[in-house]
């Protein structure tokens, strides 16, 4: 992340995952059973790392 600001205007830039790596942000392990089932059945979720982003932003004031 990195920007410039002047008189009358801002610039900036900010790259996530520059390389494109998947990777994950959280994991759970959680058990879960519906009604009628037995036994109960290990699952695992988990929330996407961030993907590859590239932002460019102009700010003017006035």
């Amino acid at each position: 992340v990195f920007g410039y600001a002047f008189k009358n205007y801002q610039i900036g830039f900010m790259a996530e995952n520059l390389l494109d790596v998947y990777w994950k942000e959280a994991q759970f392990a959680t058990n879960s059973r519906l009604q009628g089932e037995p036994t109960s059945v290990n699952e695992n979720h988990y929330t996407p790392g961030t993907p590859f982003n590239i932002r460019v932003n102009f700010t003017l004031y006035f």
